[in-house]
């Protein structure tokens, strides 16, 4: 299981990177929701939720969101190395 002080991490750095880039919205968050296989990061604010990425449970790899319900293939990183790869607001690249 990831640890939550690294979740914390990885959304503190997406709503940082989302500051950076210009946004105001003071509504707007990062929500982790647990599945069998992987956490899907969602951002969300007071009208809508998108996928931003999911992380691998057993590893820790962060990929691609390939829409809601499942990851593109291929790592963008770990969760223990936030680079602005994966952490950019737009979403893991």
């Amino acid at each position: 299981m990831i640890a939550q002080n690294l979740l914390d991490d990885f959304a503190a750095a997406i709503i940082a990177d989302y500051k950076a880039w210009g946004g105001k919205n003071e509504t707007t968050r990062v929500e982790f929701e647990t599945g069998k296989k992987y956490i899907r990061v969602v951002r969300a604010d007071q009208s809508s939720r998108s996928a931003h990425s999911f992380i691998e449970i057993e590893t820790g790899n962060i990929l691609k969101s390939d829409g809601w319900k499942r990851p593109a293939n291929g790592s963008r990183g770990h969760i223990t190395n936030l680079t602005p790869r994966v952490t950019a607001w737009t979403s893991a690249t």
